[in-house]
């Protein structure tokens, strides 16, 4: 926390020194760094089972006749896991599309406001320069912002079942099915660097593996939910959306609370404080969300570290980047909350 706590005093520094603007580009960029870390995606396994190989031994696979009533079992077992994986992506996707109307209105009304509002007469940058300083419009922002984290939270939710049924699947049903012993009526093999598809999105290879590999499916690097570099950079891409709505708010916030007069002895009324409060505890209670999971699996703590937490300990340290959004952000609080103040 040392750097963010040097870097809100070096923001407040600024705002002291009337050098508003290069204090809230600092801040900002510094707001999406943690939001990068917050939106990333945490790599889950079972209980027991962190990094490598990840799975169990060829000579351990059991034996199962495909004609058996066990075998019939388990394909229709797979056949409601995978059916409810893709009810949960489509779930997911009418979520996304809700996600967009809601910013899509937003800006309509925006547009509306600048328009035909009550100061349509004045020139565009005079009403572009009211509305961000307006109260009103950091309380709206503040809603949607709110909005938009409760429907993401719905979507890594979501996301999280889906890993749950593609670890069972990768676990307990392909390498019985596809590595298995076969029964008598079998009379074709896979080869032996066939991977089923959860095996395969869960692949883990170490860098020292794959250069020594003779055979390419033994040089195969880190899968979608192993790839570090992946689930930091590409997922978050997920929440462009809703970082964009709550970096919206942020700048609105930070306009609205710049302009305070020296003279002016009391603090402004308590809503945007409220406002900000809301918006932030939103976005602890997604992180606790999207970071966690039943007990019996366990979560990567943070990327390009080989640390494991099983359930609901690992959303602990993505708190850490939420509080860093609230100290980013105090010398703005607290030039809003007490003007008398500044100097």
């Amino acid at each position: 926390m040392s750097p963010i706590i040097l870097t809100s005093y070096l923001i407040s520094e600024l705002l002291k020194g009337q050098r508003a603007f290069l204090a809230r580009v600092i801040c900002l960029i510094a707001v999406v760094a943690n939001l990068v870390l917050i939106f990333s995606v945490c790599p889950m396994d079972i209980w027991g089972r962190p990094g490598q190989a990840k799975g169990l031994e060829r000579t351990s696979w059991p034996t199962l006749d495909s004609t058996s009533t066990t075998a019939k079992f388990l394909i229709e077992e797979n056949k409601k896991a995978v059916d409810e994986i893709k009810s949960r992506d489509e779930q997911e996707d009418s979520w996304f599309h809700n996600k967009f109307i809601l910013v899509g209105g937003l800006l309509a009304a925006a547009l509306g406001y600048l328009g035909f509002g009550p100061q349509a007469n004045l020139p565009l940058e005079d009403r572009v320069t009211s509305l961000s300083k307006s109260e009103s419009t950091t309380v709206i922002l503040a809603v949607a912002s709110v909005m938009v984290l409760g429907i993401d939270m719905h979507v890594r939710g979501n996301n999280c079942e889906v890993d749950q049924i593609g670890l069972w699947i990768r676990y307990y049903l392909e390498p019985v099915l596809l590595h298995g012993s076969s029964g008598a009526k079998d009379t074709k093999t896979l080869p032996p660097g066939f991977y089923g598809w959860e095996e395969f999105l869960r692949l883990d290879a170490a860098p020292s593996a794959a250069m020594n590999a003779v055979d390419w499916h033994d040089s195969i690097g880190a899968g979608k939910h192993s790839g570090e570099l992946w689930n930091l950079f590409y997922v978050p891409h997920v929440h462009f959306l809703t970082a964009f709505v709550y970096l919206l708010y942020l700048m609105a916030f930070q306009t609205f609370a710049i302009p305070i007069s020296k003279d002016q002895k009391t603090g402004r009324r308590p809503m945007s404080i409220i406002c900000f409060t809301v918006v932030q505890t939103s976005i602890f209670g997604f992180a606790w969300i999207a970071h966690s999971a039943p007990e019996i699996f366990e979560l990567k703590v943070l990327p390009f570290m080989p640390a494991y937490e099983a359930g609901y300990i690992a959303p602990f340290h993505y708190f850490v980047p939420c509080v860093a959004l609230v100290i980013l952000n105090y010398p703005f609080l607290l030039r809003y909350w007490k003007p008398s103040e500044i100097s």
